[in-house]
């Protein structure tokens, strides 16, 4: 692995110690799954997680009537987790950097929910949809949730985020527990523990999305700004190959 795969795999084992990350995300993730049955028939599709940590959408794709959902992973303890799960023969879980894996034209849908900084910075963010492009057969569908720079401007009055707990600034709209929640993802994708500027993280803005989604060969069909309902400050995108 290279030295950002190896960051990134301790971002992913740190978010999988926290505890409690797979019953957190469960509402989330069948959110998810069922805006992408509105675009595909997931009971013949072959559908792939990218970065399926503790199982989450994988469960969900299960009860959606999908066989053998994959999922990939760079943290070796996640996966094993959900090998012992009660699930474990009817996924296919796969431990690797997706940017590395060979699986050309291989899925007929692609989830990737809240991937790590390393890869949402605007600098890396097209050639990782062009990654997430490659793995889609022709009419493939991608669904992708990111923290975006203004779905988080919109939900905190201050730009400061201060990472010892203390409130920094007013939040509109969310609790603080609640921006917090979402947030605790940025706290451990950056170098320094410092108090740090939000425009600092270099998130991507909706157009910065919009625009690797294009470039990529993706047609954009949808955005939903779901940050009041299930996970404030994030962004989902849908698009077909």
């Amino acid at each position: 692995m290279t030295e950002a795969s190896d960051k990134i795999k301790a971002i992913y084992d740190w978010r999988h110690a926290l505890g409690g990350t797979n019953k957190d995300y469960k509402p989330i993730a069948q959110a998810d799954v069922d805006l992408l049955k509105k675009y595909i028939d997931l009971t013949t599709a072959k559908v792939c997680d990218v970065g399926c940590g503790g199982g989450a959408h994988l469960g969900s794709l299960l009860k959606a009537g999908v066989r053998f959902p994959v999922g990939i992973d760079l943290s070796s303890r996640a996966l094993a987790a959900l090998l012992e799960g009660n699930d474990a023969d009817k996924i296919l879980l796969v431990h690797g950097d997706v940017t590395l894996w060979q699986m050309r034209q291989s899925f007929d849908a692609v989830i990737c929910s809240l991937p790590p900084l390393a890869h949402e910075g605007r600098m890396c963010l097209q050639p990782f949809v062009g990654t997430l492009y490659n793995l889609l057969n022709q009419g493939g569908v991608l669904l992708l949730k990111l923290i975006t720079l203004e779905s988080v401007v919109s939900i905190v009055g201050s730009y400061t985020v201060n990472y010892d707990g203390a409130k920094c600034g007013t939040c509109s709209e969310v609790t603080y527990d609640q921006f917090r929640r979402t947030m605790r993802i940025v706290q451990h994708s950056i170098d320094t523990p410092d108090d740090i500027m939000i425009e600092e993280l270099a998130l991507p803005s909706s157009e910065d999305v919009f625009m690797a989604i294009a470039k990529a060969g993706f047609s954009a069909e949808q955005l939903i700004d779901d940050r009041i309902f299930l996970l404030p400050g994030t962004q989902t995108f849908v698009a077909r190959s």
